[in-house]
């Protein structure tokens, strides 16, 4: 995917602050990243293990990650997981 490599290759990562971190019910963790500055890649992920290390996936797809598709999350302020699992997005 082309905006990795520019993510990785220009550092963007050191301008992502990440505004939430919770867990559900199943394990599973996950993160938002609001898209404050260029080349945030994904701004809903979950934390996956890839050969030992901890890493973001966009989610729920990449698809959903679009940036610039405004029927799609752009930038995630805030996220609840309510006792039903369910995901309650707060977004522009």
């Amino acid at each position: 995917m082309e905006m990795k490599r520019e993510f990785e290759a220009n550092q963007y990562w050191k301008k992502c602050m990440p505004a939430g971190i919770k867990v559900d019910q199943r394990g599973n963790f996950y993160v938002s990243v609001p898209r404050w500055a260029l080349g945030v890649p994904s701004t809903m992920n979950r934390i996956v293990n890839k050969n030992g290390v901890a890493v973001l996936e966009a989610f729920p797809s990449w698809e959903w990650n679009e940036p610039g598709n405004a029927n799609v999350l752009q930038s995630v302020l805030g996220y609840e997981i309510d006792e039903y699992n369910r995901m309650w997005i707060y977004w522009i």
